[in-house]
């Protein structure tokens, strides 16, 4: 999408990973180097798999603050608590975005040792994919088609090239990536053009 710039984007779950990465222009290629390393120190022991989403953000999400203000004006990431069901997080420097992001990836026993826990307000945090239903609709949406294999791969940290470049592909080759959403007309307006 060349006029990435020009929109407001509702983002859930590693989703979000792509938008943040997407308006910031960062290619695939040092994207997935990253990914690997991070692999190849989780299958040496070197790395809990607990610690796999840290050591992602702390490697991929720029820490210049001019870096990242196109990006901070633009996102707004929707996460699930259990104490206050969907909650629209709109990071205004890179700590809350690292905190932002992690709320809405966050799947307990999964990628986390249990509940992730907010000191500030005592939420506990869920992945945005399991409030779905509730997410305020957008004019468009993009969406992922859906495969068995990359369903089965998704939360694989052990996925190989060969498997990852094939959906690197996938991505980059769909005909009609966005979507009019059906509920636009029901009052919400939670991406525009500007």
């Amino acid at each position: 999408m060349p006029d990435v710039h020009e929109y407001d984007y509702y983002c859930f779950s590693s989703a979000c990973l792509s938008v943040v990465l997407g308006i910031l222009q960062t290619p695939v290629l040092p994207v997935f180097g990253h990914c690997r390393e991070i692999q190849l120190e989780w299958l040496q022991g070197r790395l809990s798999r607990y610690q796999i989403v840290d050591e992602f953000l702390h490697r991929l999400i720029p820490t210049e603050e001019d870096v990242l203000s196109p990006l901070l004006s633009r996102i707004n990431i929707i996460s699930t608590s259990l104490e206050h069901g969907v909650e629209i997080l709109q990071p205004t420097n890179r700590s809350e975005l690292v905190t932002a992001l992690k709320r809405t990836t966050w799947i307990p026993f999964l990628t986390g040792q249990g509940w992730l826990k907010d000191d500030i307000n005592s939420g506990r945090y869920i992945d945005g994919y399991f409030s779905v239903p509730f997410h305020p609709p957008c004019r468009y949406t993009a969406k992922v088609p859906f495969s068995w294999e990359m369903y089965l791969h998704s939360l694989n940290p052990a996925v190989g090239t060969t498997e990852v470049m094939k959906f690197v592909e996938q991505g980059t080759n769909l005909t009609k990536p966005f979507q009019m959403d059906l509920r636009w007309n029901t009052g919400f307006q939670s991406i525009s053009n500007s």
